[in-house]
Parts: structure tokens; sequence; C-alpha cells
């Protein structure tokens, strides 16, 4: 409800102080634009921890994952030696 009475006055503000509709219009979509950006802004903020475990987790992942294996005979060896340890 504030954002309508907030929209209400700014228009009629503009439009008393003798700045054409066109004008008006012209405000408005600056407005906009300035209040998109920056709340995309405090949105990648806001997301950002969570952005960083994700790359984290990816290059963990990528780092300590499976192991890839050239033919099934080397990779049998692996799992005897691995075995073998424990």
């Amino acid at each position: 409800m504030f954002e309508v009475l907030f929209f209400v006055g700014f228009v009629s503000v503009l439009l008393f102080t003798g700045v054409s509709f066109a004008g008006v219009i012209l405000a408005l979509s600056m407005g906009l634009t300035l209040l998109l950006i920056a709340g995309m802004f405090l949105l990648l903020l806001k997301l950002l921890p969570w952005i960083l475990l994700a790359l984290l987790l990816v290059w963990l992942a990528r780092r300590y994952g499976p192991v890839q294996f050239r033919n099934r005979e080397a990779a049998e060896r692996y799992l005897r030696r691995w075995k073998n340890r424990r």
C-alpha cells in the first residue's frame, strides 16, 4: 500500500511542478530501472554465501570425485590395493 501512495505522490509532485506527462513516464522508467538494478545487486549480495558454497562443493566434487580408469584391469588393480590397505 505504501508503494502505491509513493507512486501517486511522486507523479502528482512531478505534474504540479510543471513536468510534462512524457517527463513523468521517463522519470518513472528511470526509477524503475535503477530500482531493478539495485535489487538484483542486493540479491546477489544476499545469496553470495550460498553461491560460494556451491562453487566450493563443485570444486571438491571435481577434485575428490570418482577415479577414472582407462580399462577394467586398472580398476581391478586399484580395488585390490584399496582392500589390502584396510
